[in-house]
């Protein structure tokens, strides 16, 4: 009959509709783009790359991963500032990096890293950039995911990376090889650009959302050698403890910034005390100061004394009226804040012997 012919069509129709409608939905764009952008091919510092960067099938998966990601919080994307800005396949696995910027106010950017076969991708590793602006502040980033790390990703508009002082080849898309990154120690990095970067990798033992990467100083890499980063950067540890507020007649504690656990810190640098007799001084004596995002005060800067030394080295004393923060074999921290402008003695037992290592202000 005519008219259920009719019927039957119109019903089709509208079936369509709804069908095309749902797809232009799921989309995000009008287009069919996913609703998390890729960065442009021509951005000066950050633009897209990867050997699988023009694959529409990755990269419609990697922005929908991206996208249903949260932030601490549940913060969703905020679409117009979250970009993709690398993709590409590493020994196998795909590996999507992405900047995401949560869609609420005073929210730090997370760089996410995106990883596994095609059809079975996820967020592997999620860390907070200490940074204002995230990865559009920085020359280079950590790759940690299982699989694919630890390796450097360095901006379009740095060509040459150093990593404890040696060059470390860099391909066409920015990636550097894998790179022997230690367990709970520094690794210093430099760039030889004409915007020259010191970064220091506080190392593989840093669990999320903590960013391994901080500015720093290459010469406090050598000379912090043998500190156990884990150990100084965990909230109850020395490093971890950047909690010294001065006022006008007082010294009070007040918690730093937080990021997951740990403090939020920003930038490390340091380098060798002046001591009377540095010949004879057993290990590395180092002055440092660590700068801290505050939540009240936006910056704040802790400046520390800190000795390692060899296991030869027995029965450390320093004088009466100075506390040290930290003081067990192989380290001695102190807070240089309150030290007396004077030299600083600090006597130890070495090869059956009083000795005695004389520090130098100012600290």
């Amino acid at each position: 009959m005519a008219w259920v012919r009719k019927a039957i069509q119109l019903l089709a129709s509208l079936v369509v509709a709804s069908l095309l409608m749902a797809a232009s939905c799921s989309s995000g764009d009008d287009d069919g783009e996913p609703s998390i952008p890729f960065a442009a091919v021509d951005d000066r510092q950050w633009p897209l790359r990867g050997n699988l960067a023009e694959n529409a099938r990755v990269r419609a998966e990697v922005a929908e991963v991206v996208a249903q990601w949260r932030s601490p919080g549940s913060f969703p994307p905020d679409e117009a500032r979250s970009k993709v800005f690398w993709l590409g396949e590493l020994d196998g696995t795909v590996l999507g990096l992405a900047a995401f910027q949560p869609a609420a106010e005073n929210q730090a950017t997370w760089l996410l890293e995106v990883t596994g076969q095609p059809g079975e991708l996820a967020v592997t590793n999620a860390r907070r950039h200490p940074y204002a602006y995230g990865s559009w502040n920085a020359a280079v980033l950590a790759v940690r995911s299982p699989g694919v790390g630890p390796r450097y990703l360095v901006a379009a508009d740095v060509s040459r990376l150093e990593v404890q002082g040696q060059p470390v080849p860099v391909d066409a898309e920015g990636m550097t090889e894998v790179v022997a990154v230690p367990e709970c120690r520094l690794t210093a990095l430099a760039t030889g650009e004409r915007h020259y970067w010191d970064l220091l990798d506080f190392g593989l033992g840093m669990a999320e959302p903590f960013y391994p990467l901080i500015k720093g100083s290459v010469e406090l890499g050598d000379l912090w050698a043998d500190v156990d980063t884990c150990a100084a950067m965990a909230p109850d540890g020395w490093l971890g403890s950047g909690d010294l507020m001065v006022t006008s007649d007082e010294v009070m504690l007040w918690p730093a910034g937080l990021t997951g656990g740990h403090l939020w810190i920003l930038g490390l640098s340091g380098y060798r005390a002046m001591v009377a007799d540095p010949e004879e001084l057993p290990g590395a004596l180092s002055e440092a100061m660590a700068e801290y995002a505050d939540p009240l005060t936006g910056l704040r800067h802790v400046n520390w004394l800190v000795w390692t030394y060899p296991p030869e080295v027995t029965e450390v004393e320093l004088p009466v009226g100075v506390r040290a923060l930290v003081d067990e074999p192989g380290l001695l921290v102190l807070r240089t804040y309150g030290l007396p402008d004077e030299p600083l003695e600090i006597s130890y037992q070495l090869d059956g012997e009083r000795r005695t290592v004389t520090v130098l202000p100012p600290f």
